[in-house]
């Protein structure tokens, strides 16, 4: 319900300060023959960095490139719930490129966000629904002139874990435990 903060962080455990993520080229393994691939760690494509506070909210997300200077810089806020209230990017000149403030509802596990420019004027806005266990389970993504542009799907295992993103491509998710 309306108690429950805002799932767009996947489930961590324990006391999480920082993930780095890294993403490299992928090469084919020469020693394991051309159906082998592996991940060529001299070639990164971009990295990311996320941090949380105490309570474990994301608070900022830090996107690199592949020379690793600094391509885009998020900062999140949350009200005393633990509910994302906003989400500021800013380009790599650390200019504000746009405000994402989120509302909730009251009656339904569900949530709005209009997204601004620095001017005010509205860039996107998004709708979010919430499954049972308050884990974002469907998001639709509406331009400025209000027409749908995007529908994304999130499923979870029992742990809660995402195990499937289907949006403009599909992802999956397998974990080894």
């Amino acid at each position: 319900g309306p108690d429950l903060p805002l799932p767009l962080d996947p489930p961590v455990e324990g006391p999480v300060k920082l993930i780095r993520q890294h993403t490299y080229q992928v090469q084919p393994d020469s020693e394991r023959g051309r159906h082998h691939m592996g991940w060529d760690r001299t070639m990164m494509l971009s990295a990311e960095e996320i941090r949380f506070d105490t309570l474990g909210h994301r608070t900022e997300r830090l996107h690199y490139r592949a020379d690793s200077s600094l391509q885009a810089r998020y900062v999140y806020t949350y009200d005393r719930k633990g509910r994302r209230t906003t989400e500021r990017r800013y380009n790599l000149d650390d200019a504000l490129t746009h405000t994402k403030r989120y509302s909730y509802s009251w009656v339904q596990p569900q949530a709005k966000a209009a997204v601004l420019a620095p001017d005010s004027t509205k860039k996107w806005r998004e709708e979010l629904k919430f499954n049972d266990y308050g884990l974002l389970s469907h998001k639709q993504v509406f331009g400025p002139d209000d027409k749908l542009n995007l529908e994304v799907s999130y499923r979870y295992d029992r742990k809660r874990r995402l195990i499937s993103y289907e949006g403009v491509h599909t992802l999956t998710y397998r974990y080894l435990d």
